[in-house]
C-alpha cells in the first residue's frame, strides 16, 4: 500500500516496501518443510502452485499465493505478501503452526521486519530539508559534507513491546515515470533474543501476535520523522 500527494514540484510517495518474520535456529533440517508436511499440516493447500517450490537442501523456498516461506539451516522466513495490510491472523496462524509443530527446533531469536521508503520527486528544498533533519549542525559528520549533494542516513536502537528496535535509516534514489526522485529507506528491525529453550515457542508465538502492533509503532516513527519531505498520510 503506498500514498500519493501530487504537488507543484512533483510527486510525494510513502509505501511499505517489505515486510517479514525471521526465526532463527542452529541447525534446523530445511528438509522437514516437504510439501507433504506443509499439505498435511495445514500450511499450504494442496492446489498450491507446487511447481515454483525450492525443494534443494539445505534451502526450501514456498511461494504460497498469500507468503513466502524460505528455511535455511539458520532461520525461517515468513514473509507475507502484503505485509502492510491486516495479515496478523494469517503470520499468526501459518508461521504459527510451523512453530508449534516444531518445539525441539533450537530456536535462539526471532525478528519481525518491516521496511517503508518516503521519497518526492520535488527535489529544490530536498538536500537542505534532509540536512536539516538528519544531522545536528556543526557536528563533525555535517562539517565533513558541506556541499549540496551531500545525504545523510541514521541509525538509532531501543527497547519497546518487549523487543529491541534497531532502525537503519539510508539515502535512496532512482527514478518514476520519468521523473529523478530521493528519499530515505526506513529499515525496522524489532529483535528479541530467545535465552530459555524450553520457553522458546511461546516466546516466539508472543513475538509474532506483536506483529500488527510493531508494524503500526514503525509506521508511526515515519510519520513524525518524514514530514520534512511532505509525507502523506
Amino acid at each position: 500500500m503506498a500514498s500519493a500527494e501530487a504537488t507543484e514540484g512533483g510527486t510525494r510517495v510513502r509505501r511499505m516496501e517489505h515486510g517479514d518474520v525471521v526465526v532463527a535456529a542452529r541447525n534446523l533440517n530445511p528438509s522437514i518443510l516437504s510439501p507433504v508436511w506443509l499439505v498435511k499440516n495445514g500450511i499450504v493447500t494442496e492446489d498450491a502452485p507446487q511447481g515454483e517450490w525450492v525443494i534443494a537442501p539445505p534451502l526450501v523456498q514456498v511461494p504460497a499465493p498469500e507468503f513466502v516461506i524460505v528455511a535455511v539451516p539458520d532461520h525461517i522466513q515468513f514473509a507475507p505478501r502484503k505485509p502492510d495490510s491486516d495479515v496478523q491472523n494469517l503470520v499468526s496462524a501459518k508461521l504459527g503452526a510451523i512453530v508449534r509443530l516444531l518445539p525441539h527446533t533450537p530456536y535462539t531469536a526471532v525478528g519481525l521486519n518491516f521496511h517503508w521508503s518516503a521519497t518526492t520527486t520535488d527535489l529544490d528544498q530536498y538536500g537542505a530539508a534532509q540536512r536539516a533533519a538528519l544531522v545536528r549542525s556543526g557536528s563533525p559528520i555535517y562539517d565533513q559534507f558541506p556541499s549540496a549533494d551531500a545525504r545523510f542516513g541514521a541509525y538509532a536502537s531501543a527497547d519497546a513491546l518487549g523487543f529491541r528496535i534497531k532502525l537503519t535509516v539510508l539515502p535512496i534514489n532512482g527514478m518514476r515515470e520519468g521523473l529523478r526522485f530521493e528519499g530515505l529507506l526506513y529499515q525496522f528491525n524489532f529483535h528479541r533474543d530467545l535465552l530459555v529453550p524450553d520457553r522458546a515457542p511461546g516466546e516466539i508465538e508472543e513475538a509474532i501476535g506483536l506483529w500488527t502492533e510493531a508494524r503500526e509503532l514503525s509506521r508511526a516513527i515515519l510519520d513524525r520523522s518524514t514530514e520534512w519531505i511532505g509525507d502523506v498520510h
